[in-house]
């Protein structure tokens, strides 16, 4: 496998080539529209739409620290694009803590009730880690990484892209590769030229890789109920004591 990455012009390679180039990236919500229509809440405040939030673009979602917020968009609420298995998609967002404990996510998969879903999650600065809700709203962590810190960045209000590699059920790494990857950088060559995460794996280009969170192995831990999996939601969770923008939610084809 071989990677190549040239900064904000230049080529990433992976081991079937270019992938994913620019146009082949398409957006999930850019929040251009200016509003949140798309979206339902759990609580009574849903945060806003501000350009204060944007790391591209003229919009971006913030949640602010005095509220616990909680917004999902299922297919069909109005987003042109949605999370799916079998596909690679992220986001890029930056937060700033006031106190704790705090908590955020960035919820995806499932539809209907608000169970079953995946949760990228990041808690209490030390914890970086996806997690299944089954229909029941069990947790159950499927990838983390427990060697992460992003202390340092959580009082820099720094930007950072998260990126979901989201396998299909029938999709296997010698017969065993199951559910989600994930990982988390700093944001300064986003918008990729182009993107591949073997690419990535390769670890020849100029990325500072904070955390690399790798898939499971085997089956799920029995009791999870349904994984999800197909087409399925979005959404943004931050707790109080914590500031939070989301911007440029887009699918990597």
């Amino acid at each position: 496998m071989t990677g190549v990455f040239g900064g904000r012009n230049g080529v990433l390679t992976g081991r079937n080539g270019v992938l994913a180039p620019v146009d082949q990236q398409i957006s999930i919500d850019d929040f251009g529209r200016g509003n949140l229509a798309p979206y339902e809440s759990l609580y009574a405040e849903y945060g806003g739409v501000t350009s204060a939030a944007a790391y591209t673009g003229v919009y971006g979602y913030r949640s602010p620290e005095q509220f616990t917020t909680e917004i999902e968009s299922q297919p069909g609420d109005g987003l042109e694009e949605y999370p799916k298995s079998g596909t690679e998609f992220g986001y890029v967002t930056r937060y700033e803590i006031s106190d704790e404990p705090w908590q955020l996510w960035f919820i995806f998969g499932g539809s209907g009730d608000r169970y079953p879903r995946y949760q990228l999650e990041f808690i209490d600065d030390e914890t970086f880690r996806v997690q299944i809700r089954d229909s029941d709203g069990n947790r159950y962590t499927v990838a983390n990484d427990d060697d992460v810190n992003v202390d340092w960045i959580a009082y820099e209000w720094t930007w950072l892209v998260g990126v979901i590699v989201w396998y299909d059920a029938d999709e296997s790494n010698d017969g065993n590769k199951r559910g989600v990857r994930a990982l988390l950088f700093e944001a300064n060559d986003f918008p990729f030229t182009t993107w591949s995460s073997e690419a990535y794996d390769a670890d020849e280009f100029d990325v500072e890789a904070i955390a690399d969170v790798a898939w499971p192995y085997g089956d799920y831990p029995d009791g999870t109920g349904d994984v999800p999996q197909g087409l399925g939601r979005v959404g943004y969770r931050g707790s109080i004591n914590v500031s939070h923008d989301v911007s440029s939610v887009t699918r990597f084809v």
